[in-house]
Order: C-alpha cells, then sequence, then structure tokens
C-alpha cells in the first residue's frame, strides 16, 4: 500500500483532475492560521468553549474563527485567540 505525505498528494492519485487538486491547495494554503490556532487549541486539550472563555466572547466567535479562511480573520480576533492558547503570534 502507497504510503502518502499529505492530503494533496493522495488527492493527486484519487482524483486526476488537476483543476480539483489545485483548488484543494488553494483551499489549505488559505487556513494556515486558523488550523494553527486549532491546533494550538486540540494540543492543550481545551475546547471551543475553553477558548471561548477565555477570549471573553460567544463560542460560535470561536467555532467560526477555525472554519475561515485567514483572509476572513481580525487580526484583533486572532490576537485574543493566540493569547488564550498561549501561542506566541509573530507579525511579518
Amino acid at each position: 500500500m502507497k504510503k502518502y505525505t499529505s492530503v494533496v498528494d493522495l488527492m493527486k492519485d484519487i482524483v486526476p483532475d488537476d483543476g480539483f487538486n489545485q483548488e484543494l491547495i488553494d483551499r489549505i494554503e488559505s487556513r494556515k492560521i486558523s488550523k494553527q490556532l486549532s491546533i494550538s487549541r486540540v494540543s492543550l486539550g481545551m475546547s471551543e468553549e475553553d477558548v471561548a472563555i477565555q477570549m471573553k466572547v460567544p463560542v460560535e466567535i470561536v467555532l467560526k474563527m477555525e472554519i475561515s479562511t485567514d483572509d476572513e480573520l481580525l487580526v484583533s480576533d486572532v490576537r485574543n485567540y493566540a493569547k488564550a492558547v498561549n501561542c506566541d503570534l509573530e507579525v511579518l
């Protein structure tokens, strides 16, 4: 059985449509910040509700942030989320 190192590599074998695969790559690339925030939360064993309490926002805000593309996120929300999960925030 072939081993894959990424979802994109797997999809290239399953779906030979380059257009679809490019859309997948674009979607993955568009969620780097929200994905990292989610990973930080999960690695600490925190729920979305735990983060919402720390941020002093409704849990729906946290849920929306975790499914948003990076360009939909507000810098202030990212900063508050990062603080809630003890994640360093670097601005390039």
